[in-house]
């Protein structure tokens, strides 16, 4: 689950990461940008990373993944 830390829905986040108990689920704050300015550069990097050849299973960000394409004109 990402979010940004502007505008948006980041307390949210922040009440779910505390309450989770799945070892699989991920929780990305994005900072400086909103709910919806992350969204569109992290499709374009799932995308990416869904056909890129070197993909063989789940595809997975890291903050900074999430954080480099956010910057990205």
């Amino acid at each position: 689950m990402l979010e940004g830390t502007g505008r948006g829905n980041i307390q949210a986040l922040r009440v779910m990461k505390t309450a989770s108990k799945n070892p699989l689920l991920t929780f990305i704050e994005v900072a400086g940008h909103s709910h919806f300015s992350v969204l569109s550069p992290t499709n374009r990097l799932i995308a990416s990373r869904i056909v890129g050849g070197w993909s063989t299973g789940a595809v997975q960000l890291t903050e900074q993944d999430v954080s480099a394409a956010a910057s990205k004109p």
